[in-house]
């Protein structure tokens, strides 16, 4: 689906910058640009009945804001993708066999009121992984959405079904530009403690 774009690595402070460096940073940036911060109330959204957020039906990497129901009717179908193959039928009992479920409609959201922001992180063999969105607030370049993709760790129960973790959230309506900051970390369930690892940084396609 055209509409969907894989994550960018365009994040500050990383590779061979230093964490000095880092702080010296954010200590000299503009008192005044951080007082135009804003911070934009968000919900999670669970669409649908069988909505699980382990297993969205998007292999790759994939961070959106949906605003139109067309929009939302096609990623819909990429999250929800038509079986493949001839229906299943039992020798003998061809015609009383079921047929195949037709595909569940997408959710109605009313986007005169709701931009709906959708992070998927990709496909995994083995449970154990994770994608939230934690914070989402806009500035003088636009909207950023704070995103955190966890990975399992030391200690961590994993068993090996295959997962495609996804999260989607509601916020008021906007036209303005959005951009995804993704962070990843790997939590160490002996001491109940994440590791920050350096992620990149997406933006949404323009509207």
């Amino acid at each position: 689906m055209t509409a969907m774009r894989h994550l960018r690595n365009t994040t500050p402070c990383q590779g061979s910058r230093t964490l000095a460096f880092c702080i010296s940073l954010a200590l000299i940036w503009p008192v005044s640009a951080i007082a135009q911060i804003q911070l934009i109330g968000f919900s999670t959204y669970y669409p649908g009945l069988h909505f699980s957020p382990s297993k969205s039906g998007l292999a790759e990497p994939t961070a959106i804001a949906v605003r139109s129901m067309d929009e939302w009717n096609a990623v819909w179908k990429e999250l929800h993708p038509l079986p493949s193959g001839p229906p299943l039928t039992v020798p003998g009992y061809e015609a009383s066999s079921p047929p195949r479920p037709e595909p569940e409609p997408a959710p109605f959201v009313d986007f005169t009121k709701f931009t709906l922001l959708m992070v998927a992180s990709g496909a995994y063999q083995s449970s154990g992984h994770g994608v939230v969105i934690t914070s989402v607030f806009e500035d003088r370049g636009g909207i950023v959405v704070g995103v955190l993709k966890t990975d399992a760790g030391r200690g961590c129960g994993i068993l090996d079904t295959p997962t495609k973790p996804i999260a989607l959230s509601l916020i008021p309506r906007t036209e303005n530009r959005i951009v995804f900051d993704i962070t990843e970390a790997t939590v160490d369930c002996t001491t109940q403690e994440m590791k920050r690892i350096d992620a990149p940084r997406g933006d949404a396609p323009p509207h």
